[in-house]
């Protein structure tokens, strides 16, 4: 897989994301996941 910086300005935060253990990453993605309906009805300002 070949990683793209969407805007190579800025470093990003991929070195953040890849410290993140993936178990902690998958109850982070469950948790969102609760949104994902919402969100796309309305965006964010329906999440928020």
């Amino acid at each position: 897989m070949k990683y793209v910086d969407t805007n190579p300005r800025y470093s990003g935060i991929r070195s953040l994301v890849d410290q993140i253990p993936d178990k902690k990453a998958a109850k982070i993605q469950q948790y969102i996941l609760k949104y994902a309906d919402d969100y796309k009805k309305g965006g964010l300002d329906v999440v928020a």
